[in-house]
């Protein structure tokens, strides 16, 4: 199975905020699947992590750290071009921001899952049939492997609520 990491997920992933790291849990836990996004990753990260710099909550060398990990999540990039034509006229058809719907026409694309903490475009996704995260219990994603059961890596003590999967 394919995800398709969109910037929100990937910078939160790599900051290692509470939400972030639930998302990392539940890819630990999905084992082989590829980690994909638009090579517009990049430049959506980079202008996100910017923003921490210019505010004063990360130094340089941090920013470049959370970049460089954020990034790093996709296993494969896909060139915008190859997704253009058909996000365009997404953003067009569902009145959405054309940046968005590179990860949706992907992921759609992919019959992929997309990770995503942006709310709108996990409700557009939801409309649309397009599997996406946005909450789930932690206790269910303990699951047998090879008649073993995965053990839950979220310490017992954290907020058991996190992403649900819709499709």
């Amino acid at each position: 199975m394919k995800i398709v990491l969109d910037c929100s997920a990937a910078v939160e992933m790599a900051r290692h905020t509470p939400k972030g790291d639930e998302y990392r849990s539940h890819l630990a836990l999905r084992g082989d699947d590829e980690v994909i996004a638009p090579d517009l990753l990049y430049a959506e990260v980079g202008s996100a992590v910017a923003k921490y710099v210019r505010a004063g909550l990360a130094t340089m060398q941090e920013a470049e750290g959370i970049v460089r990990d954020a990034v790093e999540l996709a296993d494969a990039v896909v060139p915008i071009e190859e997704l253009y034509e058909e996000a365009f006229a997404e953003a067009v058809r569902l009145e959405h921001s054309v940046y968005d719907m590179f990860y949706f026409v992907l992921a759609r694309r992919n019959a992929a899952t997309l990770y995503s903490f942006d709310k709108r475009l996990n409700a557009l996704c939801e409309r649309e049939g397009v599997s996406c995260i946005h909450e789930f219990d932690v206790s269910e994603l303990l699951v047998q492997r090879n008649g073993k059961e995965v053990p839950d890596i979220v310490d017992a003590g954290d907020d058991r609520s996190g992403m649900i999967a819709s499709s």
